[in-house]
């Protein structure tokens, strides 16, 4: 693994990873709805809108770059990822998780595998205020721990967006904390 003090995010790289999702106007190549490679470590990265798909009948445009930042945080780390491959008349996130195999393939995996972090990587349209969200989602239990609890994230990824990213074309390097009720979630 690279010695992440010298090392410099890899562009190019992440361009050229992306080629396989941007193909066809962001609706992929290949036949696979979704594709799953195996890591060396116990994190598991997503990037279910990595190409075009269908939201409530209507279509909603691949969040760009996702798969291509999966794909080379894969090569960096030794992660898992699973990502959607090709366009899909499912929102992998968001449709029931019988719908197009995403949900429960990953489900499936998870059970088998040993991963102890799992991340979805998603885009933002300009207009938001923030350059990076963390969401989560309600515990069962009241003891389950959250990492929002913990304001020294908020550091770490402000550290990490100010020091490695500077080259973005932005000033927004607010976070924001999607915290979810309970009322307004459908647990599926």
């Amino acid at each position: 693994m690279p010695n992440s003090e010298n090392m410099e995010v890899d562009c190019k790289r992440i361009e050229e990873l992306e080629k396989v999702f941007s193909a066809n106007h962001y609706n992929g190549s290949g036949n696979t709805a979704f594709r799953i490679e195996e890591g060396s470590v116990p994190i598991m990265l997503s990037a279910p809108h990595a190409v075009n798909h269908f939201r409530d009948g209507k279509l909603k445009a691949a969040d760009c770059y996702t798969g291509g930042i999966a794909r080379y945080l894969r090569e960096l780390t030794g992660c898992s990822i699973i990502y959607s491959a090709s366009f899909t008349e499912t929102d992998p996130n968001y449709d029931s998780p019988k719908a197009g195999g995403y949900k429960e393939s990953l489900k499936a995996y998870l059970k088998t595998h040993p991963v102890y972090l799992l991340m979805d990587l998603h885009g933002a349209a300009r207009e938001r205020e923030f350059a990076v969200e963390m969401g989560t989602a309600p515990r069962k239990r009241k003891e389950d721990a959250s990492l929002l609890q913990y304001p020294f994230v908020d550091d770490v990824i402000k550290a990490i967006l100010e020091e490695k990213f500077l080259f973005l074309n932005t000033e927004k390097k607010n976070i924001s904390k999607n915290v979810f009720l309970p009322q307004k979630i459908k647990i599926r």
